[in-house]
């Protein structure tokens, strides 16, 4: 229960900011296409969220993959068993790429564009031309939800 608890909200929290990270992307980056972010495709992207959690979290408990104790009074994916079995193997791999690695790289491009649009902003204003469409955007850069 402490392996798949943990899974599970370890999980929803790297994908809910991954989902942040897009919001902040969108309403920053393209506000023009910032009205596609409403209370229903928040309210969907919560759904996958929790989906794909769960999914990845109950893979060990049928089979895929598994849960062990570490001694420290707690539990975690066994990373070990992959040196044994492809299955195993299969399993940690694609936690790795789909749990890990794409988050983390969806984030980093999204924060990167952001930190690129506000230097250009900055460097906008500097000059002189910044417009009020520019400081909107600027502000909109700091809000996660919808308006």
């Amino acid at each position: 229960v402490d392996g798949f608890l943990t899974l599970l909200f370890g999980l929803v929290s790297i994908n809910t900011l991954t989902v942040i990270s897009v919001t902040r992307y969108i309403k920053g980056c393209h506000p023009q296409k910032a009205n596609c972010i409403s209370i229903n495709t928040i309210a969907i992207s919560l759904i996958f969220i929790w989906t794909g959690a769960l999914f990845w979290s109950v893979a060990p408990l049928l089979g895929w993959g598994s849960y062990t104790d570490r001694g420290y009074g707690t539990c975690e994916v066994d990373w070990s068993k992959a040196n044994y079995s492809t299955i195993y193997k299969s399993y940690i791999i694609s936690i790795l790429i789909f749990c890990f690695f794409i988050p983390v790289m969806i984030m980093l491009f999204s924060y990167v564009s952001i930190i690129k649009t506000v230097k250009n902003t900055n460097a906008m204003s500097a000059e002189g031309f910044l417009t009020a469409r520019q400081r909107k955007m600027e502000r909109d850069v700091t809000r996660v939800g919808p308006e």
